[in-house]
């Protein structure tokens, strides 16, 4: 997945395995990223964010 969106530093999270734990923990802590400046982690988190929660086959799972 994180290939396809291009976002490097989540392939960091995809290798441990627990997605709940990942995703709950990305949306926990994507509003840090404006404060500590970084725009493109805050784009590419929301987007990934987005996508994971508005795609029907990965809400299956």
């Amino acid at each position: 997945m994180t290939g396809v969106l291009g976002v490097r530093f989540l392939d960091k999270l995809e290798r441990v395995g627990i997605f709940d734990l990942q995703h709950e923990s990305l949306k926990a802590f994507s509003p840090l990223f404006p404060v500590a400046g970084k725009s493109n982690y805050t784009r590419s988190v929301t987007y990934h964010i987005y996508c994971i929660e508005n795609d029907p086959q990965i809400v299956k799972i």
